[in-house]
């Protein structure tokens, strides 16, 4: 596939600061939110096709689970995950690839293979959050944003967001937050 954008989330900032400690897999590539476009398909892959238009994810989706390739480098062996999104062309799993409509702006959906999947992912497949029940999100960014979508969605109350910047609370208002 031939990547477009990638994001830059905090992980990966993390990864490439070290924080997370010794890194066994290096020399590795990185990314794991993008945009793009497949190019070819393995063999049994179904859910995308040579010209789509993809948001590169690093959430399990739909589709075949392949091993993760191993690129070369000045006769080296470079590490990679399920996707990356750090390089011009990669080989993505299946079920890390989801189809966007052609008229979305390729430049912002690795939102999406990020910071909207954990946000709401929180949410729907962790917290268990309910109808009703109260929630405090702390930091007012890209994943705390969608956690504030995903419990509107959830009609909790009250959802109260916490940030030191205005325009983030404000955003966090508009967004679902009933208090800052």
């Amino acid at each position: 596939m031939k990547i477009h954008y990638s994001g830059l989330c905090g992980s990966q900032i993390g990864e490439i600061n070290g924080v997370k400690g010794v890194d066994d897999y290096l020399p590795h590539l990185l990314g794991h939110e993008g945009s793009g476009v497949v190019l070819e398909m393995g063999d049994g892959v179904t859910s995308v096709q040579p010209g789509d238009r993809v948001v590169l994810h690093w959430r399990k989706g739909k589709g075949i689970e392949a091993k993760p390739p191993q690129y070369r480098w000045q006769g080296n062996s470079v590490n990679a995950g399920f996707v990356t999104t750090f390089n011009e062309y990669a080989i993505v799993s299946e079920n890390r690839l989801t189809v966007f409509p052609q008229d979305y702006p390729m430049r912002l959906a690795p939102l999406f293979g990020c910071a909207v999947t954990t946000g709401i992912g929180v949410i729907t497949n962790n917290a268990n959050l309910k109808m009703g029940e109260s929630l405090v999100v702390i930091g007012a960014g890209g994943v705390g944003l969608n956690v504030i979508q995903g419990a509107a969605l959830h009609s909790a109350y009250p959802i109260i967001a916490i940030d030191f910047f205005d325009n983030r609370l404000e955003l966090a208002k508009q967004l679902g937050a009933t208090h800052t």
